[in-house]
């Protein structure tokens, strides 16, 4: 694989969040990678949250890359996207963080219209996408296992390939999971679900290749 030429790098310590775009409307990020490289870091990558006041809106991420590294791989999403509407995410790829994609943190939260398609790829994450709100359409993705690192920490371990999970007191409503590949887990990975469709409501996940290995 080869990351855009154009890149932001965080190389500081351990932070809240690297990269702050809360409350943000009408932009797009193009061809860009946005990593970190410091193995203390544990915070979030890049922050599309609320700023309390704005919500952020109408944002378009094409070709991003949001990374660490073989050594750094901590951060507690690439991306988070609580209190926000109206995403689109195409072509992106996400690897070595706990989590990929964070939508809603908690039951007070939310997130919706969102676009996870054509073919972003989520690689080495523990968690691929967490607490999706209403009217998600993840179509025609690629999700791979953890395998270029031993394990990520916690209870994630090389071989596990979890693609989907939520809170049982956040509701996921009407999503749509369909055309995705999903594969490369190991047989000897943990027991967690590879889609974990707790608070999930009016879902439609149909026409996915996803590996045997995966605990479904």
């Amino acid at each position: 694989y080869r990351y855009p030429s154009s890149e932001m790098r965080y190389t500081g310590g351990n932070v809240a969040r690297a990269f702050d775009f809360r409350g943000a409307f009408d932009i797009t990020l193009n061809q860009v990678r946005l990593s970190y490289t410091n193995a203390a870091f544990a915070g979030i990558l890049c922050d599309f949250g609320d700023d309390v006041t704005n919500d952020s809106s109408y944002i378009n991420l094409e070709g991003v890359a949001f990374t660490g590294t073989t050594t750094a791989y901590l951060a507690s999403s690439l991306l988070r996207l609580n209190r926000t509407n109206t995403i689109t995410i195409n072509r992106c790829r996400f690897e070595y963080g706990q989590m990929g994609i964070r939508g809603a943190d908690d039951a007070s939260g939310y997130s919706y219209a969102v676009g996870i398609q054509n073919r972003c790829v989520f690689s080495d994450v523990g968690v691929a996408i967490w607490n999706p709100g209403a009217s998600w359409n993840i179509d025609g993705n690629i999700f791979e296992a953890i395998f270029r690192v031993g394990g990520l920490g916690g209870s994630y371990r090389q071989g596990d390939l979890r693609m989907l999970g939520g809170a049982s007191t956040h509701a996921m409503d009407n999503f749509t999971f369909i055309g995705n590949w999903c594969g490369d887990s190991a047989a000897s990975a943990s027991t967690y679900y590879a889609l974990d469709l707790q608070g999930a409501r009016g879902a439609t996940i149909a026409n996915n290749f996803i590996q045997a290995a995966a605990n479904l």
